[in-house]
């Protein structure tokens, strides 16, 4: 029989496997998968944290050594999970909070996995050695992160590649990869400083800079600027405490020097080797007037109102889409392209503010301010060295400034929370240091009991948080690969998919709404199809049901009630009442004034559809996209001045129409007005426009067979 000591070096052993294996989730794609970068790795991460307190929990019961230490710390950042989950409660759409999208995958229940996380691995790894080999560990993991960088940037055939010229690495974001890059960074550092070994340095130095250049090559500017000053920050501080006037000299231009750089790539951003450089020239655009600044300015005033809008504890985790959609500016669709749909708000004080309202804020800032303290702490009990305080600075600053502009994933998630269980470990070290003292023998049929009962509890909390999720991604998948047309098979695939799934994870009936909605337009309606579009129909309403303040649910499901409306004459009328009823959620979506336009011409209301249209326009009046809807309208509805004045400020406002997808819609709206003339000269333009296009002239041809005949 095991002795006691056996069973607990087993069980730590088993639980330190784990933590390592999370270390490379950063490096795991599963294509069979929705969001094979973001949705598998979720999954794994929580069934890992699943197993690994099957392990723990008996440990910890049975030794007191192993269970949680008390911080200021782990307090703020418990008191930052209740009220996370207070706010779940009672924000806008609960199941959201709780589960995040598929795209996402942040929800409370992955946050409990953080938390476990964060808990196990501060009271597992005991020991400074333990923690050294862990960053070892995870400085593997990154290095294959960077040498798959490297490929990328080396052009290297059949190596996954998502950013076109931007480096993501297997991560699948530019932006993502950068701020993992930031603890990679931190990491090689923290054992810099730890050894002395020349050999052993020279690897960390190598890390580092090799992070940097990556960095570099994600072009993702609010990263290069937190690395920057994050880098200055911490050579300026050691500077600073020579106290001599070179070094402090040294600082002035260390502060210069990016802000020169900055000014001189701006001065010369018309030369070759600004636009030949991918990087330097995304720095170039930089200024009030360019569309991303812009753009994000105007996503956090609208989260600005968000938060006054519910201060105390804000709308719910993960529910930025509900204020953004309540509140929505339309200058955001000033430009040909813009995405107005935003479910984050790329600035994590604003996103917090906006999730949890002002007490959740106070708490996430305290997480810093307290991991701040504790290092301080640290510092004068001598745990650690000055310059190692210091590099928790610079983090800590690069940190926060790279989430001025983006927010967190997985990947980060990680690195962070491994962070703070460090920090929570280096507080608690002396308590840690005398419990060894208190140890107490493992009782061998009491642990078993308590991991029967473990793995009793989670096994459930594994089939519902992990596997269901999974099938029903599954399913949706293999039915959106093999349908081919067929509409039956589409139709099993998603009844399989959503015996695993509720009517809130509204992906998956987007999903099937976008399928079916190509089927209708592929083969009209017939008998074949007709039960694919009432199961299509049914789900879409549950959804709205189930998640309200998802506008673009109700315009999917008006689109789907238009091109259906053959089969059931009530689909027109339910139509317009949710377009109507999105209306109300978001007074300034042009979308929906362009939906109700939309309507009323299948309808024969011509001039309450102009209104709406003119509406849509009204809203911005700089949106190219306003203006060519109105233009088609005007089409439909036999007013060809008014559409070519409409589609000659599209031209003014920089919408190509003349591209080939936009000429065919373009003659769609003359053809059906049986508008024969128009739609001649427009074939004859576009004949002009592409003189190799066999298409046109034919096209022509045909045109003009019809005029002959009918004269």
């Amino acid at each position: 029989m095991l002795k006691p000591e056996k069973i607990e070096s087993i069980a730590v052993q088993f639980i330190t496997f784990v933590l390592f294996l999370i270390l490379f989730l950063p490096l795991f794609i599963y294509e069979q998968s929705l969001f094979p970068f973001v949705f598998p790795r979720t999954v794994v991460f929580r069934v890992a944290i699943e197993i690994a307190l099957v392990a723990y929990l008996p440990l910890a019961f049975l030794q007191p050594k192993y269970r949680p230490r008390v911080s200021y710390v782990a307090i703020t950042l418990a008191g930052f999970l209740i009220v996370m989950i207070i706010t779940t409660a009672f924000g806008a759409e609960w199941y959201r909070s709780l589960w995040s999208s598929i795209e996402r995958s942040e929800g409370v229940i992955t946050w409990l996995h953080f938390f476990a996380f964060f808990v196990i691995v501060s009271s597992v790894f005991r020991e400074r050695w333990q923690w050294k080999k862990y960053f070892n560990i995870a400085l593997i993991a990154g290095s294959i992160q960077l040498f798959y960088a490297i490929l990328q940037y080396s052009g290297i055939p059949y190596v996954l590649r998502t950013s076109g010229p931007r480096i993501e690495g297997t991560i699948g974001n530019p932006t993502f990869l950068a701020t993992y890059l930031f603890f990679i960074i931190f990491i090689a550092a923290w054992l810099f400083i730890e050894h002395q070994s020349i050999k052993l340095r020279s690897v960390y130095t190598t890390i580092i800079i090799v992070s940097s250049f990556m960095i570099w090559q994600t072009q993702t500017r609010g990263a290069l600027l937190a690395l920057v000053v994050g880098g200055i920050l911490f050579l300026g501080i050691l500077l600073w405490r020579k106290k001599t006037i070179l070094s402090r000299s040294i600082i002035v231009l260390l502060i210069l020097l990016p802000i020169a750089g900055f000014f001189i790539i701006k001065l010369n951003y018309q030369h070759p080797w600004i636009t030949q450089n991918d990087t330097l020239y995304r720095i170039s655009l930089i200024s009030p007037t360019d569309v991303s600044t812009q753009n994000r300015l105007i996503v956090w005033g609208v989260g600005a109102k968000g938060f006054l809008a519910r201060p105390l504890l804000g709308w719910g985790w993960e529910n930025f889409q509900a204020p953004f959609n309540t509140y929505f500016d339309p200058s955001i669709t000033r430009d040909i392209g813009t995405m107005p749909w935003f479910d984050r708000a790329h600035n994590i004080i604003i996103e917090i503010a906006v999730a949890t309202g002002i007490i959740g804020l106070t708490l996430y800032l305290g997480i810093f301010v307290t991991s701040i303290m504790s290092i301080m702490r640290s510092r004068s009990k001598k745990i650690i060295i000055p310059m190692q305080y210091y590099l928790f600075l610079s983090l800590f600053t690069a940190y926060f400034i790279q989430n001025l502009f983006v927010f967190d994933t997985l990947n980060s998630y990680i690195m962070l929370f491994i962070v703070l269980a460090f920090i929570h470990w280096l507080s608690t070290h002396a308590a840690d240091t005398k419990s060894q003292k208190s140890k107490r023998k493992l009782s061998i049929s009491l642990s078993a009991g308590i991991l029967i009962l473990s793995l009793l509890f989670m096994i459930p909390v594994m089939y519902w948080v992990n596997i269901r999720p999974s099938l029903a991604s599954h399913h949706t998948l293999q039915a959106i690969r093999s349908h081919e047309g067929d509409p039956n098979v589409l139709l099993r695939g998603f009844e399989k998919a959503f015996t695993y799934s509720s009517p809130s994870n509204q992906e998956l009936r987007f999903i099937l709404i976008q399928h079916t909605r190509n089927i209708i337009n592929d083969q009209g309606i017939n008998e074949d199809n007709a039960q694919l579009v009432r199961f299509a129909v049914a789900e879409a309403e549950k959804t709205i049901e189930a998640s309200p303040h998802t506008i673009q649910n109700y315009l999917i499901l008006a689109e789907l009630y238009l091109v259906a409306s053959e089969l059931d004459p009530t689909y027109m009328n339910r139509a317009l009442g949710v377009t109507r009823n999105a209306l109300d959620r978001a007074p300034a979506r042009y979308q929906i004034y362009s939906m109700l336009g939309r309507l009323d011409i299948s309808q024969g209301r011509t001039v309450q559809a102009i209104d709406n249209f003119k509406r849509a326009v009204a809203l911005n009046e700089s949106f190219a996209e306003a203006h060519w809807n109105l233009a088609i309208a005007y089409i439909l509805t036999h007013q060809l001045e008014e559409a070519d004045r409409e589609l000659a400020r599209t031209r003014e406002l920089g919408f190509n129409f003349y591209r080939k997808d936009n000429i065919q819609r373009l003659l769609a709206a003359y053809q059906d007005a049986r508008e024969l003339e128009a739609a001649i000269e427009l074939v004859r333009t576009a004949s002009d426009i592409y003189p190799d296009s066999e298409e046109y002239p034919a096209m022509l041809e045909g045109l003009l067979t019809v005029q002959q005949e009918l004269q």
